[in-house]
């Protein structure tokens, strides 16, 4: 392994000749940091995708996570999926990168399309959450309407916007037990913050 950059390929465009020497495509080959970039992106992603997706074969619920924001190059909304869930055989919760899909308009219908696009491959019944960001509230109705209709509705009711939700209930919580627990999270927070080796201590524990 070497680290090299993508620009940094273009330089080994002069082994093809070399190991092909036969070849005329070979021997015409460049290689631009964009075309290794697509090339890693579109040859390497279907298998890390493939292996996800076998992962969550024995997952029993999941987190759908979405973003949606304009993709400068093609101009188009860009959607992208992640999924979050507990991996039982590390004992963590991770989060994945999923696929993408792209968007002219971004109205609750546009999003519903292009979510049962990006989730296509994966069971209803596992959704437990859908993590979005910012609140979107016709997406969600039209999404748990969807999942009821197919007998398939796990999915946990905290709104269109579930980190607010969740962050406004742990601060309500903060004010009813009266501990001091923002003092001791932001202690924290700064403790690990900026300190790899601090951090790297702490998950080995």
């Amino acid at each position: 392994m070497t680290h090299g950059s993508f620009r940094s390929a273009a330089a080994s465009a002069a082994l093809f000749p070399l190991m092909f020497p036969t070849s005329e495509v070979a021997a015409k080959v460049q290689l631009g940091k964009d075309k290794v970039g697509y090339t890693i992106c579109h040859g390497i992603a279907p298998y890390f995708r493939n292996m996800l997706l076998s992962s969550l074969v024995n997952v029993s619920y999941l987190v759908v996570c979405f973003d949606e924001a304009l993709n400068k190059v093609t101009q188009k909304q860009q959607m992208d999926a992640l999924i979050r869930y507990w991996d039982a055989a590390d004992d963590s919760v991770k989060t994945r990168y999923l696929t993408f899909c792209f968007m002219g308009h971004t109205c609750a219908e546009d999003l519903a399309s292009a979510f049962r696009q990006a989730v296509e491959e994966i069971r209803g019944s596992k959704i437990l959450q859908v993590s979005m960001d910012g609140p979107n509230v016709k997406f969600l109705r039209s999404l748990k309407e969807e999942l009821r209709e197919s007998d398939e509705s796990h999915i946990l009711d905290i709104e269109s916007c579930g980190l607010h939700a969740i962050n406004g209930a742990y601060k309500a919580d903060h004010v009813a037990s009266s501990w001091d627990l923002v003092s001791f999270l932001r202690s924290a927070y700064n403790l690990f913050k900026c300190v790899p080796a601090r951090h790297a201590d702490f998950v080995s524990l």
